[in-house]
């Protein structure tokens, strides 16, 4: 006859075998199909964009829009090689409406020895301000060199 295992206990007292889930108010948990909005996990058809600029130049990247459905953003990435001579700085830009309007400002910058990567990632991915609207990236033309790379990452509903 063969004896049960004891079970692992954390410190308040509750098996470590039993998952527990955070809960929104209607009961359903968080990080579920039930309730996507409220998880990072691609519900829809994933997209990436990127774009590599040369030093001292603009890079854009956009998440192209699709007729009929509304494109998100789970994820921004900059990368910067060092620049050239001195230190340098720019203002990365989000424009949730195609690029007209700024919605949000990262700063980034960089110096002659150390090359930035700036990853955001969104836990609560953002959406295009309406069907059929791109999401566009836009990191400015850096003094002093220092070649640019946008990447992004999404999907679509």
């Amino acid at each position: 006859m063969s004896t049960p295992a004891n079970q692992a206990q954390i410190p308040d007292g509750s098996p470590l075998a039993l998952p527990r889930y955070q809960v929104d108010g209607s009961g359903t948990a968080i990080g579920t199909q039930g309730n996507p909005l409220a998880t990072n996990q691609v519900v829809g058809t994933p997209v990436t964009a990127t774009n590599t600029a040369a030093a001292g130049a603009q890079c854009v990247a956009t998440l192209a829009a699709v007729p009929g459905k509304t494109t998100c953003i789970n994820q921004l990435v900059v990368t910067i090689a060092h620049a050239s001579t001195g230190n340098v700085s720019g203002i990365v830009t989000l424009s949730l409406d195609g690029g007209s309007t700024v919605h949000q400002n990262f700063v980034v910058g960089t110096s002659t020895t150390v090359p930035v990567v700036l990853a955001i990632p969104f836990e609560d991915p953002l959406p295009a301000k309406g069907v059929n609207v791109t999401i566009v990236v836009t990191v400015p033309a850096l003094a002093n060199g220092g070649i640019v790379a946008v990447s992004l990452q999404g999907y679509q509903l």
